[in-house]
């Protein structure tokens, strides 16, 4: 058959992620010209790149790469567009109830809540700060002072009022976790590891399964829990000991998740990535 001919079959390998999902990520020996050989794992394949750059030095540098679906990245970029895009119609719709603080993109604008002051007690004085994405607004606060002493009084509705944050209270962490296996369930990476070009994979460089997901985020957060419901239980029933209970739980923070920091800093596995048969690996070559 001529190259020139169409034809119906679809070419192996084409399609093949949109059908069945992001595809695990593999290690790779990689050449200087871009001819890859699949390897077993991360071990494997920095030493198939230390024997190719003897063995066929004109292809040297071969580098050891993790190599991934697109789709994966296709999807974060996807999500946070979509989380964007939504929000100055959200604010809109509920007369500025709705606001998305922490977007990644849009500009702040303050202007005087009084226009009739002198042009000193302008800039001291309440201020309104809207932040807009093309124009459109998504998110309003009221701050007061200027400078360094300038500090945020309290988010207000689209007509200037003050309006309650919203407190997810012990949601949090829940909610926390089902973000988070919501992008390690389609094989994607979290935002923070898509930042530092990391992936999780299995200690066996497979697609990390459900039970290791759960497994893993549940030593994550479980420290958090626990010190939160025992410092809201001491507090509860004896408020004399607030402050002795919410520092006693904010070391405890330090010292659990500063060990977990130090670890990952010394190359080794952190107690939640233990518990859950997983570990974190770089895509860098």
């Amino acid at each position: 058959m001529s190259t020139t001919e169409s034809t119906d079959t679809q070419p192996l390998g084409l399609g093949s992620s949109g059908e069945l999902g992001p595809l695990p990520a593999r290690w790779y020996c990689v050449s200087a010209d871009g001819m890859a050989t699949l390897c077993k794992d991360q071990e494997d394949a920095q030493a198939n790149a230390r024997h190719c750059d003897i063995a066929w030095p004109k292809g040297a540098p071969h580098r050891a790469v993790l190599l991934g679906d697109v789709t994966a990245d296709t999807e974060l970029l996807r999500a946070a567009l979509v989380l964007q895009l939504s929000a100055p119609p959200a604010y809109v719709a509920s007369g500025g109830r709705a606001q998305l603080l922490n977007a990644p993109f849009g500009t702040w604008r303050c202007e005087a809540l009084s226009g009739a002051a002198a042009p000193m007690q302008r800039a001291m004085g309440p201020q309104v700060c809207r932040r807009t994405l093309f124009g459109h607004p998504f998110a309003s606060a009221v701050t007061e002072g200027a400078g360094a002493q300038k500090r945020a009084a309290g988010p207000v509705d689209a007509a200037g009022q003050p309006v309650a944050p919203l407190d997810l209270g012990w949601l949090l962490a829940p909610l926390f976790v089902a973000v988070r296996l919501w992008f390690e369930a389609f094989a994607m990476r979290s935002p923070g590891r898509a930042m530092f070009a990391q992936r999780l994979v299995a200690e066996n460089e497979g697609a990390v399964s459900a039970g290791m997901l759960l497994r893993r985020y549940a030593a994550l957060i479980g420290p958090f829990v626990i010190a939160s419901w025992l410092a809201a239980a001491t507090i509860r029933f004896a408020p004399r000991l607030e402050a002795a209970a919410s520092g006693a739980a904010a070391l405890a923070m330090i010292l659990i998740y500063g060990a977990a920091s130090l670890a990952v800093l010394r190359g080794r596995a952190p107690f939640h990535d233990r518990a859950g048969g997983a570990r974190v690996v770089s895509t860098r070559a």
